[in-house]
């Protein structure tokens, strides 16, 4: 169902890009262990900081799409800008 909330984040599209790239996330893993299981995977050259962003976009994603609350709007656009830095980054893009 597409009126989840939630469903229109952006990190969902950096998942994709770093599936496509290797490094699916498994089933039963949350956004935060993918996180930081890609952190650790990325090559050395890769500046530490990707990881760090990383994992911020993995807990703002999953706070915009598990609580109810949802996230404010400064997060939201937090969340929108990690993701398309990340894509960048990482030259997924």
């Amino acid at each position: 169902r597409n009126d989840l909330p939630g469903r229109d984040s952006e990190f969902y599209a950096l998942e994709r890009r770093l599936a496509w790239h290797g490094w699916p996330r498994g089933p039963d893993e949350c956004a935060l262990s993918w996180a930081q299981r890609v952190a650790a995977a990325l090559p050395d050259s890769t500046p530490a900081a990707v990881g760090e962003t990383l994992a911020e976009a993995a807990r703002l994603h999953e706070r915009y799409r598990f609580d109810p609350v949802g996230l404010p709007g400064e997060q939201r656009l937090r969340l929108r800008e990690l993701c398309a830095r990340l894509l960048g980054e990482l030259k997924l893009a």
